[in-house]
């Protein structure tokens, strides 16, 4: 029971962070291209578009991690063997 229960959750908190790394990774691209228009234009928009790429890159980073540290955690146990 308590093996398919951590299971259940390993999975959940993949799809959670890879949702999160996901939406943050596409706003990152997207702030990285206003960067790149605004660069030429306004220097303080372009360096708030850069501020948020940054931004949304280590959220990226940082769920992709956690994720991968809590995958790990909640690995199935090998079965100890009494001698």
């Amino acid at each position: 029971m308590t093996s398919s229960i951590r299971n259940i959750l390993r999975y959940a908190i993949v799809l959670l962070g890879g949702s999160v790394a996901g939406v943050a990774g596409v706003a990152a691209i997207e702030s990285w291209q206003q960067y790149r228009l605004w660069t030429g234009r306004d220097s303080s928009a372009a360096e708030a578009y850069l501020s948020f790429a940054a931004n949304n890159s280590a959220v990226v980073v940082l769920s992709v991690a956690l994720a991968g540290l809590l995958w790990w955690l909640l690995r199935p146990r090998s079965p100890q063997i009494d001698s």
